[in-house]
């Protein structure tokens, strides 16, 4: 489109054509400008409606995978009889959060990272789509 463009206004700047054949030249341009905005607006929306997609696939993806450690953590604080469970990922950015504890404390990440990994060994694998690239198709 843009050589297009270029072809148009060098036929609008040529002072030797006819005021008709450059004023076409000119309505050519403009129509084509026209085009390319509308172009760019539709790659836009496109542009939006590809981030919403990913966004709500994201929280989806992260929604299911807290339900599953969550389920985790309850049966294996049941099977424990664990009365209290600490989540680090709500601590403030220091990391730093005074409890006061026994030292039978038991820290249950290692073993809920197994679980976790050994049910989604069980689970079919996602495919992943074909990612094309420019000139391949």
């Amino acid at each position: 489109m843009t050589g297009k463009i270029e072809a148009a206004d060098k036929r609008f700047r040529d002072n030797v054509l006819a005021d008709d054949e450059r004023k076409k030249a000119l309505v050519e341009m403009q129509s084509l400008f026209e085009q390319r905005d509308v172009k760019f607006r539709e790659l836009q929306e496109l542009e939006s409606d590809v981030n919403t997609l990913i966004t709500e696939r994201q929280k989806r993806v992260e929604e299911e995978l807290l339900d599953e450690i969550r389920a985790e953590v309850s049966a294996m604080s049941d099977e424990q009889t664990i009365d209290l469970v600490l989540d680090r990922s709500f601590l403030p950015k220091s990391k730093k959060v005074i409890v006061h504890t026994s030292s039978r404390i038991v820290d249950l990440t290692d073993e809920l990272i197994k679980r976790i990994n050994a049910g989604a060994k069980d689970q079919p694998a996602v495919a992943k789509p074909p990612v094309s690239t420019p000139g391949s198709e």
